[in-house]
C-alpha cells in the first residue's frame, strides 16, 4: 500500500480587509470530500490557521505535504497573510525550491494567477485564480477537487472536475481558475494497483504407463492424457519390464 497523500491547507484572513472569508466552511468541505473517497488515494488534511510569514517554514517541516492549499486573499502581487504583511511570489519559490517534495500548489485566493506563474517554475501543478472568486465557489471547488483526488484521480482529472463543479457559477467577469503545469511534469499521483493474491497450492498429478510381460511383434502405443483442468505439478513416468519387442513400441504422457 502507498504512502498517504499529505495536505497542508493554509489559512489567512487579515482582519482589515473588507470581506470575512468562509475558511472554516473551506476546510470542513475539504475533509468531508475526502471521507467521502473510496480510498483509492489516501489523502490526509492538516490545517495551520492564521498564518503568518514566520510560520510557514514549521508548517512544511511539521506536516512534509506534497500538496500545499492557500485559503485567503490574493492582491494581484502576492498574498496577503494574517498580520497582513504579503507573501512574495520570490518567497514562495525559495520555499518550494527547498521543499522539493511538494508536488502541487492550491492558490485558492483572488487574483493570484501572478503568483502562480512564479511557483510553477519550481512545483510540478499549481493552481490559481486569475480574477475574483466568492466565497461560495472556492469552498466548492476545494471540495470536488479534494474529493476527486481520493476517488483515485490525478491533478490534472480532479481539477477539470472541479471547474465542471463551479462552471455554472462563473461569468466573463469571474474566469475559470488556471492549472499552470512544470515542463516535463509526470501525472500526479500514480495509483499502484493491488498486488495479487496468492493462488493455492494446487495437487500434483501422476501418470503412469506400464508395460509388463508384453511381446510386441507389430507396434504398439501406449498414451495417457493429462485430466483437464490440472493446474500442479506433474510427474510422468513410463515403465517397461520383461518385454520382447519384436516391432515397435510408443509410450507417451499426454
Amino acid at each position: 500500500m502507498t504512502d498517504p497523500i499529505q495536505v497542508l491547507l493554509l489559512a489567512a484572513d487579515p482582519r482589515d480587509t473588507s470581506a470575512g472569508l468562509r475558511i472554516d466552511h473551506e476546510i470542513r468541505r475539504s475533509l468531508e470530500a475526502v471521507r467521502m473517497g473510496q480510498g483509492a488515494n489516501e489523502l490526509k488534511i492538516a490545517a495551520e490557521l492564521a498564518v503568518r510569514g514566520e510560520d510557514l517554514v514549521p508548517a512544511l517541516l511539521r506536516h512534509r505535504p506534497q500538496i500545499v492549499h492557500f485559503a485567503g486573499h490574493g492582491d494581484g502581487e502576492g498574498l496577503e497573510l494574517d498580520n497582513f504583511d504579503t507573501l512574495l511570489p520570490a518567497t514562495l519559490v525559495q520555499l518550494f525550491t527547498t521543499f522539493r517534495e511538494v508536488r502541487a500548489v492550491v492558490l485558492n485566493a483572488c487574483k493570484s494567477l501572478v503568483v502562480a506563474e512564479a511557483v510553477s517554475k519550481v512545483v510540478d501543478y499549481t493552481v490559481a485564480m486569475e480574477a475574483s472568486i466568492g466565497d461560495e465557489t472556492a469552498v466548492d471547488f476545494a471540495g470536488a477537487f479534494y474529493a476527486a483526488l481520493a476517488f483515485g484521480s490525478t491533478v490534472r482529472f480532479a481539477f477539470d472536475a472541479a471547474c465542471s463543479t463551479i462552471s455554472p457559477c462563473l461569468d466573463e467577469e469571474h474566469p475559470l481558475p488556471r492549472l499552470l503545469v512544470r515542463p516535463g511534469a509526470a501525472e500526479w499521483p500514480v495509483r499502484t494497483p493491488p498486488a495479487p493474491e496468492p493462488r493455492p497450492a494446487a495437487e500434483s498429478v501422476t501418470q503412469e504407463n506400464r508395460a509388463d510381460d508384453v511381446e510386441v511383434e507389430g507396434s504398439a502405443d501406449l498414451a495417457n492424457q493429462l485430466p483437464a483442468g490440472a493446474a500442479g505439478p506433474v510427474k510422468q513416468n513410463n515403465h517397461l519390464s520383461r518385454a520382447k519387442v519384436g516391432g515397435s513400441l510408443s509410450m507417451k504422457n499426454g
